[in-house]
């Protein structure tokens, strides 16, 4: 299995790549639809509790401790608290700039920051293979539910 992390990285690299080939599928038909991506960073929610939980099942319970109090600190003090990290969700969904300027397949990070997202998510070639898949995957699921 793979960590926590690198799963959660894996998803957000999967939004992305669905969301630039939604907005090219969406700009090809000239549909008035904006699709962005958006990552809210760091928040104060029980996401962490797995982290927590892994933390203690890993280490010796001394370090341990130590190491979830670390984290902890982490959180409380870094992480947006969710009635601010949600602002970036609202300016992507209704930001008059965006949708004045039909902003799409962008990528925004806390506090409504566009950033370049890592360079194989920017690939067509990827997007468009990413999104047959999710068809594939979504087809067989439904085939399954008949």
């Amino acid at each position: 299995g793979s960590s926590g992390m690198a799963q959660y990285g894996s998803s957000k690299a999967a939004n992305i790549l669905f969301t630039r080939e939604l907005a090219a599928r969406l700009t090809e038909r000239s549909a008035n639809v904006l699709v962005n991506t958006v990552n809210p960073g760091m928040v104060q929610t029980d996401f962490y509790r797995g982290m927590f939980e892994s933390i203690n099942s890993t280490f010796p319970s001394w370090l341990a401790k130590q190491l979830a109090s670390l984290l902890q600190g982490v959180v409380d003090n870094i992480a947006w608290h969710p009635k601010d990290a949600i602002l970036t969700l609202i300016a992507c969904a209704a930001g008059p700039d965006l949708i004045r300027g039909k902003v799409t397949g962008k990528y925004y990070h806390p506090m409504f920051r566009e950033m370049v997202p890592a360079e194989y998510t920017r690939d067509p070639t990827r997007q468009k293979a990413f999104w047959e898949m999710s068809e594939r995957v979504i087809a067989a699921v439904m085939k399954d539910l008949d």
